[in-house]
């Protein structure tokens, strides 16, 4: 969570760091987490993803601007540092196309969408099989191939091209 990182900042005398202006995530304390992943769990058919409903979205700059404030370090800068590669302004918590049908519990959700499976004939299971085999073999631009494929709407700005032979990890 950011809020002990900006604690230490505010402590230091700052500046806080924040990657945009426009920055927005969602937060939720761990026994709230908890709680709904093990009620997800206990209503999730064999196969199937659930969301849990993460309430309103918070700007990462009032929050900082919120705990200058109330740590009374009135003259504590806010500094913005810029999206890392592959970072969004906005978390998504399903996409565009996707349906969230209600479940057992208020605040669990299960996606339904013709997105949810890999195209063709691929066998969800078995890209994860190769994706796994070839990174272990530090095959990084064919287990991103397969990754592709597995989730054909991700992308990340930082993604190599499926040329490159090498991760860089052990």
């Amino acid at each position: 969570s950011v809020v002990p990182t900006f604690r230490q900042q505010i402590e230091a005398g700052g500046p806080v760091t924040v990657t945009h202006p426009d920055m927005i995530r969602y937060f939720m304390t761990i026994p709230e987490a908890v709680s709904l992943i093990l009620q997800a769990g206990a209503m999730a058919e064999r196969y199937g993803t659930y969301v849990l409903e993460m309430g309103r979205p918070v700007a990462i700059t009032d929050l900082a601007r919120k705990m200058i404030e109330i740590m009374g370090a009135p003259n504590v800068k806010i500094k913005f540092v810029g999206l890392r590669p592959g970072e969004k302004l906005k978390e998504e918590l399903f996409e565009e196309g996707e349906e969230r049908d209600t479940t057992a519990h208020q605040m669990v959700f299960r996606l339904s969408s013709e997105n949810m499976s890999p195209p063709g004939d691929a066998n969800l299971s078995d890209l994860i099989d190769a994706m796994v085999f070839h990174a272990r073999g530090q095959e990084g631009g064919r287990a991103l191939e397969y990754l592709r494929r597995a989730v054909p709407n991700y992308s990340a700005a930082d993604m190599p091209e499926a040329t490159e032979s090498k991760l860089d990890y052990p």
